[in-house]
């Protein structure tokens, strides 16, 4: 007997609520990692259900312009990566998911979708009250006993995956606001109120500006007397649009201004790979040096201060064309246009909500990183299949062909599944020997061992490589952590793993190495003391006393970002040599 339709909704509601509330000591780190594993894992899954369930049915596998843009998206993606010298299976897999969830949701069979979007809404706009509170206990806390004000984050690791989370579901409170009862309307009057509020002290400025759009775009496609003033007062609302950005520069401008740096610099790595990109990993393992080359130029420049390890440009747009280029961009683009095209005259009160939220993923995604966590995935797999759904059929696949088609697609998933838990097995491994003192206590003569082993697995992982270098500098085995860096600079090159390297060429008394790593250190963050004590011990150690007292001037009379106990330590060191001089 086949599975019944809802199941199809079934998995939707389960991979969201994996994605916003899984986490687990297993792994590094726990707030991202759990809810990547257990999204990533259960749609491959419910990728080979689904595969297994169309094939055996008699209906065609009907192909439209959005999977065909998507399809192509992918192919794409795969073929860049499969190219690129960095490539990671871990990279890789969120793309996959993501389509394989848009492609089954794609073929679900038809269903009464007002009614099965009632009830998915009213489990969504629960998920979305239980995440807001869970992120506002702390101010319980913070009520009775005072203290700093407590960083909102809930269930992720940073207020922004908070504020994206009750941003992006927000839509749902407000559809069940309209369609409850009067009883219920009240109470998701109220949880509409708590889930706005959580983005407002998250203190998120991308999360604010995300949920006002939806919520303006909800409204305006409710209303049609909103819709006409929007059109008459254009002019109005745009000047509210600008005093409100202005209004939230103001309210954080170092980190306004930090973001422009970064766009500043990250725009010479679009110049460098245009075209496709410089693959995956490829801003980790390039913007600091685009970084580095600008302070270079500008050492005087008033962001030096505000310079920092980067991981990521603070616009997924922007990332894609750094990894992918602008081939990747321009599929995106049209699988998007599609997609609301199709809308067409058939703009039904689902699909306003589905609009909304896939404005405020986009709007998000200018200035922030929501594609960072799970939860995003499933939602624009989701949001675009249920666009899309009524989309004119280009051709349908059938017979044989659909057979071996669909064949293809489980066996590459099977295979997907395989890799996937091996890299959960390696991950939960890293996690041991790396974060558990229960375990290391007792296994230190294995631990470089293990984490060769680890590294089978793991050789393109940006953290576990540094995590594995720096093991390996404590064990005082420098020539081989030195090997292992310079594969991780290829996809993480950052002012700690230069400094990192100095200091194993320091041990290895390779001084002009160590200078040049450390001197690189310096300009990628110039605002640091760790790489000009780090220079200042080498112009010791290689008898150059005349260098080493010029850097010692410099620290002495350097201006403190952040001050430590280890500035304040590193600050007297420069001076005691300036005294014995």
């Amino acid at each position: 007997m086949m599975p019944d339709k809802p199941n199809f909704n079934t998995l939707f509601v389960i991979l969201l609520g994996g994605g916003v509330f899984a986490t687990s000591a297993l792994f590094v780190s726990p707030e991202i990692s759990t809810k990547y594993h257990f999204v990533v894992l259960l749609a491959l899954a419910g990728g080979v259900w689904a595969l297994w369930r169309k094939a055996r049915e008699a209906t065609p596998v009907r192909v439209g312009q959005t999977l065909c843009w998507t399809s192509l998206f992918i192919a794409f993606v795969l073929i860049r990566a499969l190219c690129s010298d960095n490539f990671s299976a871990r990279a890789i897999l969120p793309f996959v998911c993501t389509w394989l969830l848009f492609f089954i949701w794609y073929q679900r069979p038809q269903e009464n979708l007002p009614i099965a979007f009632k009830r998915i809404s009213v489990v969504i706009g629960a998920i979305a009250v239980g995440q807001a509170l869970y992120g506002l206990y702390p101010l319980i806390g913070y009520a009775f006993h005072g203290g700093s004000f407590p960083l909102i984050r809930g269930s992720f690791d940073n207020p922004a995956g908070f504020a994206a989370c009750l941003a992006f579901l927000s839509p749902f409170c407000l559809f069940n606001i309209r369609f409850s009862a009067p009883l219920w309307r009240i109470l998701w009057i109220v949880a509409g109120v708590l889930v706005a509020s959580g983005v407002i002290l998250s203190r998120s400025r991308s999360g604010v500006l995300a949920i006002g759009c939806m919520a303006t775009l909800y409204f305006a496609l409710y209303i049609p007397s909103l819709k006409k003033i929007l059109k008459q007062y254009s002019w109005l609302w745009l000047l509210i649009v600008v005093l409100a950005g202005a209004g939230l520069y103001a309210i954080r401008p170092d980190s306004a201004n930090g973001r422009l740096l970064i766009w500043r610099c990250s725009s010479t790595l679009v110049g460098q790979h245009p075209i496709a990109g410089s693959g995956p990993n490829g801003f980790q393992g390039n913007y600091m040096l685009a970084q580095a080359s600008y302070f270079g130029q500008n050492p005087d420049d008033q962001w030096a201060m505000l310079a920092d390890n980067v991981l990521h440009p603070f616009s997924e747009w922007l990332a894609l064309v750094v990894d992918y280029g602008i081939i990747a961009l321009l599929l995106i683009v049209l699988v998007i246009y599609h997609a609301i095209r199709t809308v067409g005259e058939h703009l039904t009160d689902e699909k306003k909500i589905v609009l909304s939220i896939l404005s405020g993923i986009a709007l998000f995604s200018c200035f922030s990183y929501p594609f960072r966590y799970a939860f995003t995935w499933v939602l624009t797999a989701w949001c675009l299949a249920v666009l899309s759904k009524e989309e004119k059929t280009l051709f349908d696949i059938t017979g044989k062909f659909k057979t071996i088609l669909l064949s293809l697609f489980a066996f590459i998933t099977l295979f997907c599944i395989a890799c996937e838990l091996k890299l959960m097995k390696a991950e939960n491994a890293w996690y041991r020997v790396s974060e558990s003192p229960t375990y290391r206590y007792g296994h230190e003569d294995g631990l470089l061992s293990e984490y060769a082993e680890i590294d089978r697995t793991l050789a393109r992982h940006p953290q576990f490589l540094f995590s594995y270098g720096a093991e390996l500098y404590r064990e005082g085995r420098f020539e081989e952590s030195v090997r292992v860096l310079q594969n991780c600079v290829q996809v993480l090159n950052d002012e700690e793993v230069q400094l990192l390297l100095g200091m194993n060429y320091i041990a290895l008394e390779r001084w002009d190495s160590a200078e040049t790593s450390l001197r690189l250190a310096s300009r990628m963050c110039p605002n640091r003391f760790a790489p000009l004590v780090g220079l200042m011990r080498v112009f010791i150690a290689s008898g150059r006393m005349e260098d080493a007292t010029e850097m010692a001037e410099v620290i002495v009379t350097k201006e403190i970002k952040v001050a430590s106990p280890q500035v304040s330590i590193f600050i007297d060191e420069a001076r005691q040599l300036l005294n014995n001089d």
